[in-house]
């Protein structure tokens, strides 16, 4: 039997914006999806849904519950979900109706002809599946909303401004007992998006990719990571015959060389239970727990910290 492995990430940037999501909770969040996996560690799906939506439950991240506002005020989600033992996806995105897009792209996956649905379509399915309403935005993103839209206002005036970075979607990669590889994606795309954009979390190939041997989740700036199909080539270097942390290190610095830094964080895990974490930017929250050791979920934000348990 394999020892079952659950990694996560809450996201790359400049992380500016723990300076209103307080970073305890942010960490603590991050080792309780970890916790949550390990009651499905016969099904590498669920092990990174149980993950993924502890952390769009506790709106410390740009998923779910603590999804960032667009050009309008509204909130919408982004999500996927990747099989590997059978090549299989579902993806969803410009949902307004739930929260939990994450179980919703795995229902397009297991209970729709298609593999991605979007906007109308998908609320459509997440109202017929009864999932959780996402309701109002809470206080703090509003208040972040009217700051940011008072600086867009005085850019001119100004000569700059900035959006701080905030890039922290959510993702998860599982290996279960069987030897079987999944991952999953969530996020709220970026703070006043334009309406109807699309960002890679939902985007095969680019936010995410798992086949029998790895499962790979990117965070970071969406446009740069669709156009340098992020996820592919972490998993085509691992292909290639690097470890997950190497192919982790060589792509974050592909695109920082192609693109611009700050641009990407990945995590990676192959079948045989190695790891792969790195990024280009300040800062990427990732987790992980070789499920039954002792010691629990490690956890990091900043680039030269060690995982460490909490």
């Amino acid at each position: 039997m394999t020892q079952a492995v659950i990694a996560i990430h809450g996201g790359a940037g400049s992380f500016e914006g723990l300076k209103w999501r307080q970073e305890a909770p942010f960490r603590e969040n991050m080792a309780l999806a970890c916790e949550a996996a390990a009651a499905h560690q016969g099904d590498a799906v669920e092990m990174a849904l149980a993950a993924v939506a502890q952390m769009e439950q506790s709106g410390a991240f740009n998923a779910g519950k603590g999804s960032v506002l667009n050009e309008n005020g509204d909130q919408y989600l982004d999500g996927a979900v990747a099989r590997g033992w059978d090549a299989n996806f579902g993806a969803v995105a410009h949902v307004s109706a739930t929260y939990s897009v994450a179980h919703l792209a795995k229902a397009v996956m297991e209970r729709s002809a298609h593999s991605f649905l979007v906007g109308a379509g998908a609320d459509a399915l997440a109202k017929d599946l009864n999932l959780p309403a996402l309701e109002l935005p809470n206080a703090a993103l509003q208040k972040v909303y009217r700051e940011l839209k008072d600086g867009e206002k005085q850019k001119e005036k100004l000569g700059t401004f900035s959006f701080g970075g905030e890039t922290d979607t959510v993702g998860a990669v599982a290996l279960d007992t069987q030897g079987r590889l999944a991952a999953v994606g969530s996020t709220g795309g970026t703070w006043l998006k334009a309406l109807g954009r699309v960002g890679d979390t939902p985007v095969l190939g680019s936010g995410f990719y798992a086949d029998t041997h790895r499962a790979v989740c990117a965070t970071g700036v969406g446009e740069i990571l669709m156009r340098g199909l992020a996820a592919t080539r972490v998993a085509q270097c691992c292909m290639d015959g690097l470890s997950p942390q190497k192919a982790t290190e060589k792509v974050s610095k592909v695109l920082a060389e192609m693109f611009e830094v700050d641009s990407a964080g990945f995590i990676a895990l192959s079948h045989d239970g190695q790891l792969g974490f790195a990024m280009n930017t300040k800062g990427m929250g990732r987790a992980f727990w070789r499920i039954g050791e002792a010691q629990g979920p490690q956890q990091a934000i900043w680039p030269h910290e060690d995982l460490k348990p909490l």
